[in-house]
């Protein structure tokens, strides 16, 4: 989200958990930009501006990682539907959904904006 989302996933079968392990850790600083750039944005129910925002981002890294991607509009809400497909050689399936919305008025995400605490 460049964007890892979880562009892993495809390797992960392939890995063993130290593996694993090490290309996330590796990942983990572009993973954490990412995080930080999407909540920076307002995406609260019915703000267009911000899921606008948010959807371009979400489009982008998803065709940067190779899926076929298409929107619908989320009507009559603002926003969109995001689809992205991979085309893989296996023979399972997988199915992630998610939503990009938040609850949180206008003005939040400047209000409280992304920190990493430390552990």
């Amino acid at each position: 989200l460049g964007f890892s989302l979880l562009s892993l996933g495809a390797l992960a079968a392939d890995l063993s958990p130290d593996q694993l392990l090490n290309k996330a850790q590796a990942e983990q600083k572009a993973y954490l930009a990412t995080v930080k750039e999407l909540v920076g944005v307002d995406t609260g129910t019915g703000q267009a501006p911000g899921l606008k925002t948010v959807s371009a981002l979400l489009v982008e890294r998803l065709k940067a990682l190779g899926a076929e991607v298409t929107t619908t509009p989320a009507n009559p809400s603002a926003g969109d539907n995001i689809v992205g497909t991979f085309k893989g050689n296996g023979t399972r399936s997988f199915l992630l959904m998610v939503h990009y919305d938040t609850v949180f008025g206008p003005g939040t995400a400047a209000r409280r904006p992304f920190r990493l605490d430390s552990e």
